[in-house]
């Protein structure tokens, strides 16, 4: 984790570095043959896990990277992180100031009108994990089979995304598909009566690898080297049944001016985004949602 020497704008602060450099001795579980059951349990306990073996069999490992993406895709809009630009694939080697694909870092949205054409081939890419349902992706209410929530993320060497938090309810699957990345996740906890955030636990993952990481996790990536491409997925089920009733107890049991302050430090706009988030119960499952309505 040392400090990097890149031509790219320096995307962490000092303090969000520090931060990081303070991590936790305790090491990331990482798993293979995994049960349901097994996944079940740990996902209880909103634990973050690499599952070493959950991209066995997805019939783009190997054979998707970055330059075979932007062979293939090359009319798909890219949000450029350092221009602040929308920009087509094919034009991502002749952005101003930047040789090739120096300090190229982004993220492609599936659900815009010129992406959309191209989610059903996205989609026959991967799998549902050996350990989870088919259709883990598209079951409805929580999901929409023509647009999966998913995601796609560019980054080149010594580039990243600084600590911050995801407003959002679901469970997160990242699927790294080429290069290494650093991560680091971290959560709220309680201490003499205090809200701080846990030392982050820090680790790289790898081509082949799933990370499940959960709502209210705060985290920071950085590429090591080559290219990177991830795919990020958002699911529902199954729920962080005990991790999330700890999180929202210690968030509430704060006053709104602590937990202002606990959250300004990750960039949040939202303070109460947790309060849209509710644990249900349908056809015998547990789910994770931001719907405010009980689902019938």
């Amino acid at each position: 984790m040392n400090a990097m020497t890149s031509p790219c704008p320096n995307w962490i602060s000092a303090e969000e570095r520090a931060f990081i450099r303070n991590s936790s001795p305790k090491q990331i579980r990482r798993v293979s043959n995994l049960t349901f059951a097994e996944f079940e349990q740990i996902v209880n306990a909103g634990e973050p896990i690499v599952v070493s073996d959950g991209m066995k069999d997805w019939p783009g490992l190997g054979s998707l990277n970055c330059q075979s993406f932007f062979s293939k895709y090359p009319d798909a809009e890219y949000f450029d992180w350092q221009g602040q630009v929308i920009t087509p694939l094919k034009d991502i080697n002749k952005r101003k100031s930047y040789k090739g694909l120096e300090c190229a870092a982004g993220y492609i949205d599936v659900r815009t009108p010129t992406n959309a054409k191209y989610i059903q081939d996205w989609v026959n890419q991967v799998r549902a994990p050996y350990f989870l349902s088919e259709d883990v992706y598209t079951r409805e209410p929580f999901a929409n089979a023509s647009h999966p929530n998913m995601n796609f993320f560019i980054g080149t060497k010594n580039t990243g995304v600084s600590p911050h938090l995801d407003e959002t309810c679901d469970t997160f699957m990242t699927a790294q598909f080429s290069s290494v990345k650093n991560w680091s996740l971290s959560w709220p906890i309680k201490e003499e009566g205090e809200l701080r955030w846990s030392n982050p636990i820090v680790f790289t993952l790898y081509p082949g690898e799933l990370l499940f990481w959960f709502v209210g996790m705060r985290h920071h990536t950085e590429v090591l080297e080559d290219c990177s491409l991830s795919f990020s997925f958002q699911i529902t089920m199954p729920a962080p049944r005990d991790y999330f009733h700890k999180l929202t107890q210690n968030i509430h049991s704060v006053s709104e001016t602590d937990r202002e302050k606990f959250f300004k430090q990750t960039y949040v706009s939202n303070l109460d985004f947790l309060d849209s988030c509710n644990i249900i119960e349908k056809d015998g499952q547990s789910f994770i949602t931001a719907s405010l309505e009980p689902v019938t």
